[in-house]
């Protein structure tokens, strides 16, 4: 009567347990814990034959229960299994159908309990042998907790199917379905044990993933708690690459984050950070950081509430975007170069346009009449034609040079011989002008000291800064030429000074600009150009690693010179 009511008693227990697994597995979806639920539900059906058999003395419904047994051990196995992520072998499938087969054969046919029970009971023994083996070498767990686990498992499993065989001789022992009670209490501990443990070490393994993920991620993680206080409760440490600072900064100071704002965006960062920012619309912030380099952020920012609905936590990720904001500025600046350009281009061309139209259209239509003013429209009209070749010419050159297709005949040589080219090639010019030479150059200086150079595009350089020269100076002016080696840092510096009428302060700046000319009245000789000389100069000699600059006193004079570097072994 008193076993009845325990082994009622626990068949309930068991029930709830299986009941209790399952709704563990909906949550976690982990296969072991389904496994086990199953492992308990049919060790309840196991208690509920073994009731009915005792109360009604039925030896088949024994039998029966001997399936239950075995399955209730095969899903224990099947749990480790998964815990230990292995795939289960599919001869736990079969061999366990066989003997299902066998044991309802013997029931059906009235064999003896003990041919029934006593394959079945070898059976059981293998797969609490497995059990053990699984614990002790494949699940991650302690040694001593190794041991633990597979001390209770293997004397649950022998002792369920060593009580098999003692069923098949009799029925009675009541003490044994005690004992066997017992040992299932104990292995329903270690299980919860076992699966506590296994998510202690996920979570522990969770842990250290986040905070791998987190401290090497380039955009900045952060959690800002706003109750009881304001503070960072945690920022990633890829906060000093973003803004040079380290995170102890900010831990030690909440408002720590206003140091580093632009002025401009005090009242957006202070929307984030106070909680009122409320849209999931990233916002965008400049930043300086602590070496003062502007960088542009965005913020992604999340406010958590508490159960009362006030805000609580800001959880937020920075994210760099500096460059894309520089890409963006430098799309913006192209644009407008290019509607300036495509403008100034327009404004060039319309000019000779219009005058070599006009005087083509006068002289087809016979209204220049006399040789001479023929002679002189067609003159026109060469020198307009002329003037559009070179502007077509300078702009090809000009976008090649931009778009890094202008090649470049580089070769090595001695700054003497690059000089004395340039000397050679254009002191007759400035003497067919009536201007006054001078050169400064010490070749002694210069020999030996080698340079990596395109002569032909030097020589455009030189040639366009003496044409400027030649157009902004005064009868009987003066030209000077002038070489010179600088030692610290390394290169030669080539020049070109006149004595003409000089740049106005206003124009200087702009004076390398595409198609800047001056608004003043400075030039002595009604000279044109396209405007685009000094500019294509400026990208040849960057484009040889050196510099370009103009000094100018209005009035008196200017002084053009560009430096080209010098190589030394």
């Amino acid at each position: 009567m008193y076993l009845n009511i325990i082994i009622l008693l626990f068949t309930l227990m068991t029930s709830s347990v299986a009941f209790v697994y399952f709704n563990m597995f909906v949550k976690s979806r982990e296969r072991f814990v389904k496994f086990w639920g199953i492992c308990w539900l049919t060790y309840s059906a196991s208690l509920i034959l073994l009731n009915i058999a005792i109360n009604k003395n039925i030896i088949e419904l024994m039998e029966i229960r001997k399936i239950c047994d075995m399955y209730n051990i095969l899903f224990l196995l099947f749990g480790c299994y998964s815990m230990a992520h292995i795939q289960i072998p599919s001869f736990w499938y079969r061999f366990s159908l066989y003997l299902s087969i066998w044991v309802f054969l013997g029931a059906i046919y009235k064999f003896t309990m003990l041919s029934l029970y006593i394959p079945v009971s070898l059976y059981q023994y293998g797969m609490v042998c497995f059990i053990v083996y699984i614990v002790i070498v494949k699940w991650d767990f302690t040694l001593p907790q190794k041991i633990m686990f597979s001390l209770i498992f293997s004397v649950w499993g022998l002792g369920k199917a060593s009580l098999s065989l003692y069923d098949s001789t009799s029925m009675t022992g009541y003490s044994f379905y005690i004992m066997e009670i017992i040992f299932s209490n104990l292995l329903y501990f270690s299980i919860i044990a076992a699966y506590l443990q296994y998510s202690k070490m996920k979570i522990a393994s969770s842990a250290r993933l986040y905070r791998i993920i987190t401290e090497n991620a380039s955009d900045v993680i952060l959690y800002y708690s706003l109750q009881p206080r304001k503070n960072f409760t945690y920022i990633s440490p890829s906060v000093e690459d973003l803004t040079g600072y380290v995170a102890n900064y900010f831990y030690n100071d909440p408002k720590f984050y206003m140091n580093i704002t632009h002025p401009d965006y005090f009242n957006d960062i202070d929307a984030i950070f106070s909680g009122e920012n409320e849209s999931n619309n990233p916002v965008l912030i400049k930043i300086v950081t602590k070496d003062d380099i502007e960088k542009w952020v965005e913020f992604h920012s999340s406010v958590l509430y508490d159960e009362n609905g006030n805000p609580e936590a800001i959880e937020s990720f920075v994210h760099d975007i500096t460059l894309l904001k520089d890409a963006e500025n430098e799309l913006k600046a192209s644009k407008h170069a290019r509607d300036v350009l495509l403008s100034s281009v327009s404004h060039e061309l319309k000019t000779p346009v219009t005058s070599i139209n006009g005087y083509s259209r006068a002289l087809l239509d016979n209204i220049i009449t006399s040789p001479e003013e023929r002679e002189n429209a067609l003159q026109l009209i060469y020198s307009k034609s002329l003037m559009l070749e070179r502007l077509i010419n300078d702009l090809f050159q000009l976008s090649k040079l931009e778009t890094n297709q202008f090649s470049f005949q580089y070769m090595e040589m001695t700054a003497d011989v690059l000089c004395r080219q340039l000397i050679e090639k254009h002191s007759y010019d400035v003497i067919t002008r009536k201007l006054d030479l001078s050169v400064e150059v010490n070749y002694e200086e210069l020999k030996g000291q080698y340079i990596i150079c395109d002569p032909e595009r030097i020589n455009q350089v030189f040639s366009n800064l003496l044409y400027n020269a030649f157009k902004h100076s005064f009868e009987n002016g003066k030209i000077i030429m002038y070489f010179q080696i600088h030692k610290k840092p390394a290169y030669l510096l080539i020049g070109i000074t006149d004595t003409g009428t000089g740049i106005s302060p206003e124009d200087l700046p702009h004076i390398f600009e595409r198609f800047y000319k001056s608004h003043g009245t400075n030039s002595v000789k009604n000279q044109s150009g396209s405007g685009l000389g000094l500019t294509i100069s400026k990208e040849i000699i960057e484009a040889h690693g050196g510099t370009i600059n103009v000094k100018s006193t209005f009035g008196k004079g200017t002084s053009f010179y560009f430096t080209i570097p010098i190589y030394e072994d």
